[in-house]
């Protein structure tokens, strides 16, 4: 379990350090981070909450079953 987690946070922190370098470097221009975005936001963030629902331990879920209540608790008493 802690390996998993180990692991995606080395990707994380390896691909920002690869943005940074290649922003430093001049291979990325300031621009370019918009196109970046859309990539990010459209493709990658979907892929990995659907490889994150994949790979779910389904037992959980009832643990997990307080916060959307929660959620929509403090939605009610805000609006």
């Amino acid at each position: 379990m802690h390996l998993k987690l180990i692991e995606t946070i080395m990707a994380i922190i390896i691909m920002v350090f690869l943005g940074y370098s290649m922003r430093r470097s001049g291979l990325l221009k300031y621009g370019d981070a918009k196109s970046l975005n859309k990539i990010v936001v459209n493709l990658t963030i979907p892929s990995l909450i659907f490889m994150a629902l994949y790979r779910i331990d389904i037992s959980v879920i009832s643990s997990l079953m307080p916060i959307p209540l929660i959620c929509i608790l403090i939605g009610l008493i805000r609006a």
